[in-house]
């Protein structure tokens, strides 16, 4: 297997099972609205973020970068919490649908 795909498995998977995670305790046993839950994934991006930068401004790896390189970056390093938030919307819709 080539080892991106399972870096890119292994992080989906992270935001997989914290989705899962968070829809079984707090929507379903502790009957929290989703919206409670997405602070967690946002601190968790909001770090990396700054991590990403901070790696991005030393020499060894932030030299010669683009723009498109750059968000590059910050995608990869943010992914779980793009399928957590990819996952919240989808059963959004699921949700209000099956309600109407």
């Amino acid at each position: 297997m080539d080892s991106n795909l399972i870096v890119y498995g292994s992080m989906a998977l992270a935001g997989i099972v914290y989705f899962a995670l968070y829809r079984l305790i707090a929507f379903k046993i502790l009957k929290w609205k989703m919206i409670h839950s997405i602070w967690l994934p946002l601190v968790y991006a909001l770090g990396f973020t700054g991590f990403g930068l901070s790696l991005l401004s030393t020499p060894w790896f932030g030299n010669n970068r683009t723009f498109s390189s750059i968000v590059g970056v910050m995608i990869e390093l943010n992914f779980p919490v793009l399928v957590f938030f990819l996952l919240f919307g989808i059963f959004l819709v699921l949700d209000k649908k099956s309600k109407a």
